[in-house]
């Protein structure tokens, strides 16, 4: 291969002496055409490759090469076309030049060649195009130059206004020549672009008419726009205005221009090129172009045909990237006009209508001219234009295809970003779009933007036109970011009024209140579980953005359909709560529940008034209680009400352990205590609402299996196909209630009754509770009866026993429901169904019943009447027939209820034997359960019925029977079981002969009125607050001294001290009596009748008030304390005993006190003989007297033992003193 070139070099050179002869003969023509011929295969062979690579020092090879060329070139250039050698010497020129085309294309061949070399060769090519005379050769020499690739192109001052040369006039007006010089021209100008520059005004405006005179030649039309392009390009690259001659140039012939580009579009096949250079042409006119209106009306016809060529798209396309030059003509002032911002949105605006047909490519070359008005707009005057320039485009992105829609959120995203790492996220996936067009900087935060521009941009309609729209995951993030962008700016700009605040939260609001409501979920393919997600982080990105303007209660969002107004964070809630009525179960426990847990914490830590976020949601949750029909879709309601009880409740319990409520002040407390009655009564008052319809409880309806595998409700314990399964709606109610909530409602009041006690009382917090059960009659439903139960017992276990019940107003009504509650339980109300929970209640109230008889016995009596219809039934008959029960474990429970309710009868009967006291007025309130443990089914109730009478009443013998019921029954109840179980009935022969029981009906009757009564203060023997002070004084008076004080027992004459207390092995408290008077201690006989009779007649006074009259006529003890008359004692004969002090005859006295009596008493009288017997019976009526004013019933009762040994002891001395003659002075 090298040898051949050398070979042709030689030859070449050779002959070149020859080239100049006018007479060369034909073998040195024809050798020296086949050298070059030759060269010219192997150069075509190479045509870019290294042919330096098959020759040894090619540098100094090619520079002979060029060196040849160059002559027979020249040579070419200086024959005059009169020389007979010109046509042999112009063809070698041209094989000169031909091969010289190939040489400069090679890269390898360039390399060889220095900075001279190229201005060598750039001058030879200048020459040949001005001075050949040849139109090959020129047209060669324009070839060389479009195919040369040198490093900078051509080096040569003049060759610019060689190109104007060729542009004014073509050499030979030759078309092709024309055409090659438009070739050349498109080489050297994008290789050294600069250099020709300065030359534009003179050759742009000749490009324009070339362009205009070849409109069937598509190729020169090509070659025109890329120079006219390269230019435009030039200019924005380097940021170099347009010279303001050129632009002036232009604008002088803008009409003809027009015109002619108009002329150009109409012709087939060159509308794209006619745009193009539209948009360059208004491109270098600039803003020169508004000076006068009759430019820019001319000017817009021609992009006016581009835009409205629907079935050409890359028309359209086209016409929107030259758009851009119309904008780049506009300074931001001059943008800042509506009218001139209006005329460059129009057909931006058409484009992006829904209804327009254009394709994918039309709409996103309408984005990219979109995000050059924004940018050429500036972010800084974007705010004031927003409206014209954003609005409506963003509302017809969002309805554009997958592609568009995706781009227009990138660009969102980047525009309203969060966060400088996201703004870089979302401005790689545009360019990732491939969208090249400059990004406007992203929107400022904070004070920097205006609070009108908020006001005026985040629109209900903006949020759902750009953060609902088209679901789809790939859009989540970037709609995310823009939410959180936007809500970010509002909270930190700090100059918002209320007033605008207040709107921009009823726009969010209502936006996401669209959303719920709008959100079909029955279909998963418009609302899948990625959507819902989707919408949950929306609540959740509002809550951590925007709390404080959340919380704020002077804020209200106005609700029209409705007519009210909501504290943001209650409506957002609101909102929630109903839209879960629309989800599934599933939906809800994965979804919804989360965020509305978030949104619960939040309302409850962060509300200055808790009692009234409490009164809200529970409001809400009861304003959903519907029972039109019994279906699975109310199945669905229940347990969806429940598990949002169950959530809110939660919460509250966690607020409520940390203890945070008792910093609040106390009547707040007051109020939270109330909310949380409710909240607590709330699943009951759910049932409530269905109690009447028991044909639609007991339905059963088809309810499908994922229902029931749900959280709420646990199916059987075998696992079920998928399908349906027929569910009865109480049954289900059922399992909720006693299912998971019953823990959490016990740990709520237990939380409620551990806190709250601290700082103020919650009896009335218990005794509400129990009201609303009873007022809602919760508890005549069969079904809900053990939850109740539960209720009823956790309230007795905790209610806080008083030892004034005069301070307790309500006990009482407590006793009542409870009584109720428990009368429900027994098997003959409800079966055998609630037997087992009833044992907890009865076991709760023995309990209660020790504990109050400790701290309060004297609210013994009162306790059992208030709960004597519900104690009565299970002492007469405890336990349900088990013959037909098959269930063990049901038998065992019934077996228990016998068991407990014994034990309740023992721990009442205990108590009344703490007091010891056995008189017939203990009897009266213990009647009716006695006659019931008389008659009652079970053998061991009967039993210690038995033995409790036997051992206490029994051994009374003055005892007064209550009624003749008891009497009849009593006596039944006695011979029926004369040989099984012995019954003692003392004194029982004169009330079985038809003794009046008249004083036992009058206290009776008596104590119904005082039963009416509030606080059952007289039978209590609780005096009112004006006694309290009199009677502490009465009781300093008769109060038995200390032992460390001296004793105030009186002595003898003889200075001896009478005896002392004895001490009783039984520690009972005794009254010591005195007497200062003697009489024969011996005379211990009864009065005879006779003898009655004559000291009736001696007329002995007694006092009673102011009155006098016989002893005979005073009344007693017995009478004024209206018991039955005591029995007639009769006086017997025997002998007085001297005593060993002659002088005086003395008796001590020792009686037993009653046992829980408040006083010891003691009683002191002089001795007795006929002078002071009057004195005597004076002082013991005003001791009973004031006794029977201040102490209680139980009390007065007790006397009476003291009352009977005392007139015993009076009768006898008197009795004595008759028979032994001593007579009254």
């Amino acid at each position: 291969m090298e040898s051949d070139f050398r070979k042709i070099l030689k030859t070449l050179n050779d002959n070149l002496t020859q080239t100049t002869s006018v007479s060369a003969n034909q073998k040195f023509v024809k050798e020296v055409e086949e050298s070059f011929k030759t060269l010219l295969n192997y150069l075509k062979d190479f045509g870019k490759g290294s042919i330096s690579d098959t020759i040894s020092n090619a540098s100094k090879f090619f520079i002979k090469y060029l060196s040849i060329f160059d002559k027979y070139i020249t040579c070419s250039n200086n024959m005059g076309s009169e020389s007979s050698a010109t046509t042999y010497i112009d063809t070698f020129a041209l094989y000169s030049l031909r091969a010289l085309g190939f040489f400069l294309f090679a890269s390898s061949s360039i390399e060889q060649l220095n900075e001279i070399h190229i201005k060598d060769i750039t001058k030879l090519l200048e020459n040949t195009i001005r001075s050949s005379k040849n139109k090959n050769i020129v047209n060669y020499a324009l070839w060389c130059l479009s195919s040369q690739n040198f490093p900078n192109g051509p080096i040569s001052d003049t060759l610019p206004e060689v190109f104007i040369e060729l542009l004014s006039k073509v050499p030979f007006d030759s078309k092709t020549i024309e055409s090659e010089a438009i070739s050349s021209f498109v080489a050297v100008f994008n290789q050294n672009q600069e250099q020709y520059i300065e030359t534009c005004p003179y050759w742009v405006p000749l490009l324009y008419a070339k362009q205009f005179d070849n409109k069937s030649n598509l190729k020169i039309m090509e070659k025109i726009d890329f120079i006219l392009s390269g230019l435009v390009s030039y200019f924005q690259s380097n940021k170099i205005s347009v010279p303001e001659e050129l632009s002036n140039l232009l604008l002088s012939k803008y009409s003809r221009i027009c015109d002619q580009m108009i002329e150009l579009y109409k012709h087939a096949g060159c509308e794209v090129y006619s745009i193009q250079s539209w948009g360059y042409f208004v491109y270098f006119l600039g803003s020169i172009l508004f000076e006068k209106k009759d430019v820019v009306n001319a000017i817009l016809k021609v992009p006016e045909l581009g835009f409205i060529e629907n079935d050409k798209p890359e028309i359209q396309i086209c016409t929107f990237k030259t758009w851009k030059y119309f904008i780049q003509s506009f300074d931001a002032k001059s943008l800042s006009h509506n009218n001139r911002l209006k005329l460059v949105m129009q057909p931006i605006w058409t484009c992006m209508d829904v209804h327009s047909e254009n394709d994918r490519g039309v709409r996103k070359s309408c984005f990219g001219t979109w995000l050059t008005l924004l940018h050429r707009v500036t972010n800084q005057n974007l705010t004031k234009v927003w409206k014209i320039v954003m609005s409506d485009v963003i509302k017809q992105l969002m309805k554009q295809d997958q592609f568009l829609y995706e781009i227009a959120l990138n660009f969102l995203a980047y525009l309203f970003g969060s966060s400088v790492e996201n703004k870089r996220e979302f401005r790689k996936r545009l360019q990732d779009a491939d969208v090249k067009e400059p990004l406007i900087e992203p929107l400022p935060s904070g004070g920097s933007l205006t609070s009108q521009f908020i006001t005026t941009t985040f629109t209900q309609q903006f949020f759902s036109e750009i953060i609902q729209g088209e679901f789809h995951n790939s859009f989540t993030k970037a709609k995310l970011e823009i939410w959180t962008g936007c809500l970010r700016r509002i909270q930190e700009l700090k100059s918002l009024q209320d007033q605008e605040l207040t709107g921009l939260l009823q726009n969010i609001l209502l936006f996401l209140q669209h959303i719920l409501v709008t959100l079909d979920t029955t279909d998963q393919k418009t609302c899948s579980n990625d959507e819902l997600n989707y919408y949950k982080q929306l609540y959740q990105v509002l809550l951590y953005t925007i709390q404080v303007p959340l919380l704020n209660s002077s804020l209200s969002i106005q609700v029209q359909e409705e007519d009210r107004s909501f504290v943001p964070i209650e409506f957002i809630m609101m909102n929630l709560m109903e839209f879960g009525f629309k989800l599934t179960t599933k939906q809800n426990n994965d979804i919804l529940y989360p965020v509305l847990n978030e949104y619960f914490h939040f309302a409850i830590q962060n509300s200055t008034d808790i009692s009234k976020r409490l009164n809200f949601i529970r409001g809400i949750m009861e304003e959903n209680i519907s029972f039109s029909e019994i279906n699975q879709t109310l199945m669905h309601q229940t347990g969806y009400l429940f598990g949002i009880w169950e959530l809110f409740t939660r919460v509250v319990q966690a607020h409520i352990e940390k203890s945070t409520v008792l910093t609040l002040p106390i009547t707040t407390l007051q109020h939270i205590l109330v909310e949380l009655q409710h909240l607590l009564f709330w699943p009951l008052l759910y049932v409530s609402q269905s109690r009447d319809d028991q044909e639609l409880l007991n339905r059963e309806i088809e309810v499908d299996d994922q229902l029931l595998n749900e959280k709420i409700v646990k199916t059987p314990s075998t696992e079920k196909k998928p399908g349906t399964s027929k569910v009865c709606w109480m049954d289900m109610v059922n399992k909720i209630i006693i299912g998971p909530f019953t823990d959490l409602w016990k740990n709520l009041f237990q939380n409620i009754i551990k806190i709250f006690p601290i700082k103020i009382p919650i009896n009335s917090f218990f005794t509400s509770l129990l009201k609303m059960i009873n007022d809602s009659q919760v508890h005549d439903i069969p079904w809900i009866m053990d939850f109740i139960l539960n209720v009823v017992t956790m309230i007795v276990d905790n209610y806080e026993l008083k030892s004034d019940l005069k301070q307790d107003k309500y006990f009482l009504y407590n006793l009542e429901v409870i009584n109720r509650i428990l009368a429900k339980c027994h098997h003959s109300e409800s079966g055998n169904v609630h037997v087992f929970k009833s044992t907890t209640l009865l076991t709760c109230l023995s309990n209660m019943i020790l504990r109050y008889k400790e701290k309060n016995p004297k609210s013994f009596p009162l306790i059992l009447d208030g709960l004597r219809s519900s104690l009565l039934l299970y002492i007469r008959d405890p336990k349900p027939n088990i013959d037909n029960i098959n269930d063990h474990m049901e038998k065992y429970n019934c077996n228990q209820i016998s068991r407990v309710a014994r034990e309740t009868w023992e721990t009442i009967l205990r108590c009344v034997k703490q007091d010891g006291t056995y008189q017939s007025e203990n009897l009266l309130y213990l009647e009716q359960y006695l006659l019931a443990g008389f008659q009652s089914k079970a053998i061991e109730i009967k039993q210690i019925t038995f033995d409790f009478w036997n051992e206490t009443f029994a051994m009374n013998s003055l005892l007064s029977y209550p009624s003749n019921e008891f009497i009849e029954y009593i006596k039944a109840v006695r011979d029926s079981v004369k040989d099984q179980l012995p019954l003692n009935l003392p004194n029982f022969s004169k009330f079985e002969s038809g003794y009046s029981t008249i004083p036992f009906q009058k206290l009776e009757k008596a104590k119904k009125t005082l039963i009416e009564n509030d606080y059952y203060e007289a039978s209590l023997g609780i005096p009112p607050p004006s006694e309290m002070d009199r009677l502490e004084k009465v009781k300093s008076k008769l109060e038995v001294p200390d032992k460390k004080r001296e004793s105030t027992i009186s002595h003898s004459q003889n200075g001896q001290p009478s005896k002392k207390l004895r001490n009783s092995k039984e520690k009972d408290d005794y009254v010591l009596v005195n007497s200062n008077q003697t009489y024969n201690s011996a005379a211990t006989q009864s009065l005879t009748d006779h003898q009655m009779e004559v000291l009736e007649r001696q007329n002995i006074p007694t006092t009673n008030g102011d009155h006098q009259q016989p002893l005979k006529k005073q009344p007693s003890l017995s009478s004024i304390v209206q018991i039955s008359s005591l029995p007639t004692y009769s006086s017997t004969s025997g002998s007085s005993s001297s005593s060993s002090v002659p002088s005086t005859n003395s008796i001590d006295m020792f009686l037993p006190s009653p046992v829980g009596a408040a006083n010891n008493v003691i009683l002191q009288t002089n001795r007795i003989n006929s002078d002071n017997t009057q004195m005597i019976i004076n002082q013991l009526q005003e001791v009973y007297s004031t006794s029977f004013d201040n102490q209680s019933l139980q009390n007065l009762v007790s006397m009476q033992q003291i009352t009977t040994l005392i007139l015993q002891k009076v009768n006898n001395t008197l009795a004595n003193r008759i028979t032994s003659g001593i007579g009254n002075k």
